[in-house]
């Protein structure tokens, strides 16, 4: 099935399909099953810098 017969189908144009396309492979959003919440990379990015820094433990 070619891109415009997709884009046919869902009511998008084959345009839009190349750039969610483009935007998936660039790391916009991480892969995921169907049933997994979407977390946004900058997210996990913002998460995975907070694990870098250096505990403080209570006085």
């Amino acid at each position: 099935m070619t891109v415009s017969a997709v884009a046919r189908l869902h009511g998008v144009s084959p345009s839009l399909l190349f750039q969610w396309r483009r935007r998936m492979a660039e790391g916009g959003h991480e892969a995921v099953r169907a049933d997994q919440e979407v977390v946004p990379v900058s997210r996990v990015r913002e998460l995975e810098a907070k694990l870098r820094e250096p505990q403080r433990l209570p006085a």
